[in-house]
């Protein structure tokens, strides 16, 4: 009789609760009527139930995998290439507020530095001295403005392959315009 009650207070619950408590590896952001009200450091604090939402992210160093890539070097030589990227979360404020889909942003960013970088070396200088310095910094740079910092990034493979490419040509009918 009272189920519908019930769901409305499970809904609700997590809103209800007058505080939050945040970690050592957590930073919080927390919204007043939508707004961007501060940032919380860890520890117990109050918080206005039903006007104010809290949003936690981990602070602490993290990495990002990045999936295997085909890139052609500088002299036309093909390599697939993989990667880790490594990073914490800088400004939460910014990190939450001016980005949406934050880890895909990170991890685009991170495969266009990857094959921005390989395409500009030979694959012998690719394999004696890759360029990952290089692509840490263009990452950093780009991804700073989000409230991200880079410490580093790795390939985790690197290695020439033989490609097989097929030419095939399409049969089209003759039209009735012929």
């Amino acid at each position: 009789m009272f189920e519908w009650l019930r769901e409305i207070f499970a809904a609700l619950h997590e809103h209800l609760i007058p505080f939050i408590v945040v970690y050592d590896y957590e930073r919080a952001g927390v919204f007043r009527l939508g707004k961007y009200h501060r940032t919380l450091d860890p520890g117990f604090h109050w918080r206005w139930p039903l006007i104010e939402t809290a949003f936690s992210e981990h602070i602490v160093v993290t990495t990002l995998a990045l999936e295997p890539q085909t890139i052609t070097t500088k002299d036309d030589k093909t390599v697939v290439v993989g990667g880790i990227v490594r990073y914490r979360i800088a400004d939460v404020k910014t990190f939450l507020c001016e980005v949406s889909n934050q880890h895909d942003v990170l991890r685009d960013t991170s495969m266009g530095a990857v094959i921005k970088q390989v395409r500009q070396v030979d694959l012998r200088t690719l394999l004696d001295e890759p360029p990952e310095n290089r692509i840490a910094s263009d990452i950093r740079r780009q991804v700073k403005p989000f409230g991200i910092d880079i410490d580093s990034f790795t390939f985790t493979d690197c290695g020439p392959i033989k490609t097989l490419r097929i030419i095939t040509h399409t049969y089209a009918p003759p039209s009735h315009y012929d």
